[in-house]
């Protein structure tokens, strides 16, 4: 079983979502260092501001759920791969990648010399003419 190669969280992360995310970190970071700056913001974005920051500290239950059940699913996939990677070193799967045997030669040699065999087409002769044990012919 194969499992697709995990990237690393950096990796995921859409880099332009990543920028606002700071630019947003720094707003929040200034409004804690000094709520006085939030009086100068009319009271819609205030109430808004203040919705959105409560809903992303403590958001509601089906959302909790649904990070919780992500977080599970990610770890899993992770010990999933960390296994995969550990087992495709061991004996048996490196056996099971390599050929079973060796298939013969599709032309047949250089010095090959097809020979006819005449007579009833139900009833074949071998060329070479068959010593039996049993019975000596003489």
């Amino acid at each position: 079983m194969q499992t697709p190669e995990p990237t690393s969280p950096d990796e995921t992360r859409d880099p332009v979502l990543l920028e606002r995310l700071r630019a947003a970190t720094e707003t929040l970071e200034l409004i804690a260092a000094d709520r006085g700056v939030l009086a100068s913001v009319p009271p819609q974005e205030r109430h808004r501001l203040l919705n959105a920051a409560g809903l992303v500290y403590n958001p509601d239950t089906s959302a909790r759920r649904q990070m919780v059940k992500a977080t599970i699913r990610e770890r899993k996939a992770k010990k999933i791969h960390r296994d995969e990677k550990v087992l495709a070193g061991t004996g048996i799967r490196s056996l099971r990648r390599q050929e079973v045997f060796t298939t013969p030669n599709f032309f047949p040699p250089a010095d090959f010399e097809q020979q006819e065999v005449v007579g009833d087409p139900d009833f074949r002769e071998s060329v070479e003419p068959q010593h039996c044990y049993v019975c000596k012919q003489d």
